[in-house]
């Protein structure tokens, strides 16, 4: 784990599982909103290193084919990692799961008031029940291994897109 010193000095410790905002690189332009991850493995610099963050990204609704249609509120995860710094993380974010227990009931209300998350919905921040495979636009629930951190400095997303490169190599 790792102390974050968030807004009004306040201090978060750090872990994997936790989400939070990643500031875009600097030659971008400002208007850019922070990125949305959540914490896979923290890794301790070596003596002139930053410590870094292995984060999973996640996509705002309006950041898939949903578009505007989407609840502002609702993230999703997808498959894409990478290491960020530590210095680059601007806040912790209160994200709540909502997963779905009874598929059938939750079809039947699609489309319905009832389907409609409301303000308190998830967390302070929001919520996340599904992955988005952007290159598809399909959205999917999650497997079990994708919701499970293992110890150490295992990530899931790299792991399969490593598999997927081998089963892609020719022999």
């Amino acid at each position: 784990s790792a102390v974050l010193e968030v807004e009004g000095g306040k201090e978060h410790r750090l872990k994997p599982g936790d989400f939070l905002l990643v500031k875009p690189d600097r030659e971008e332009d400002r208007s850019v909103r922070h990125y949305p991850a959540r914490i896979i493995y923290l890794k301790k610099g070596e003596v002139d290193e930053e410590n870094t963050v292995h984060v999973q990204w996640l996509a705002r609704g309006n950041d898939t084919v949903l578009g505007n249609t989407s609840d502002p509120r609702e993230f999703f995860l997808t498959r894409e990692c990478e290491n960020v710094h530590i210095n680059d993380v601007s806040k912790v974010l209160d994200l709540q799961r909502r997963a779905v227990e009874d598929f059938e009931a939750w079809r039947k209300q699609g489309g319905t008031e009832k389907a409609i998350a409301g303000p308190k919905a998830g967390g302070q921040d929001g919520w996340w029940r599904q992955m988005y495979i952007p290159e598809h636009g399909r959205f999917e629930y999650p497997q079990e291994k994708d919701l499970t951190l293992e110890e150490g400095d295992f990530c899931r997303c790299c792991n399969d897109v490593k598999e997927e490169h081998e089963k892609a190599e020719i022999g």
